[in-house]
C-alpha cells in the first residue's frame, strides 16, 4: 500500500473516530457526581473488583420526589456508614461508603454512588463480584417505577 493510500486511511479512522466521540456526547446521560452532592471518604478498604453484570434493584422505602437527589445520597450515605436498624429488627453493619455505584432518583436524575471500581454492599445474599449495582428510588412492592425512571 502506498504512503498516500496509508494516509487516507488514517484520516478515515481518526474522521469516524470523531464522528462517532460528537454522536455519543450528544447522548450521554447527565451524572451527579460524588463532589457534587458532598459525598464523604469511604471509612473501610473497599474490594475491587471487574464489572461483568448490570443489577438492578429499588430502595425499598417509599419515593420522596419533594427531596433533592444530593440530599438523598447524603442520607443514604449517613445511614450506610453506620449500624443501622433494619425494617425487620435486625441490625445492618456499617458499610464503608453508599452501597450503590448509581442511584436514579424519582425525577430520573442519574447520581454516582460508589466508584464502580470497587465492589457494592446489599442487603441480599448472592455474590455481588462483578455487579454493577443500580438502584431505583422506591418500593415497587407498593409503588410504580415512574415514567422517568424507566427513560433513565
Amino acid at each position: 500500500m502506498s504512503h498516500i493510500g496509508k494516509f487516507s486511511l488514517l484520516v478515515l479512522f481518526f474522521s469516524s473516530i470523531s464522528l462517532f466521540a460528537q454522536q455519543n456526547s450528544k447522548n450521554e446521560l447527565a451524572i451527579v457526581q460524588r463532589e457534587d452532592w458532598n459525598a464523604q471518604e469511604p471509612i473501610m478498604e473497599m474490594k475491587v473488583h471487574k464489572p461483568k453484570f448490570i443489577t438492578i434493584h429499588h430502595t425499598g422505602m417509599p419515593q420522596k420526589p419533594e427531596l433533592s437527589i444530593e440530599k438523598k445520597l447524603q442520607a443514604l450515605q449517613n445511614f450506610s456508614l453506620k449500624d443501622s436498624p433494619m425494617a425487620d429488627g435486625s441490625i445492618k453493619k456499617a458499610w464503608a461508603d453508599v452501597p450503590y455505584h448509581f442511584y436514579i432518583a424519582t425525577n430520573g436524575e442519574i447520581a454516582e454512588g460508589r466508584e464502580i471500581k470497587f465492589q457494592g454492599d446489599s442487603n441480599t445474599n448472592y455474590n455481588l463480584d462483578g455487579h454493577v449495582l443500580i438502584v431505583v428510588e422506591g418500593d415497587f412492592n407498593k409503588e410504580k417505577v415512574l415514567p422517568q425512571q424507566w427513560e433513565s
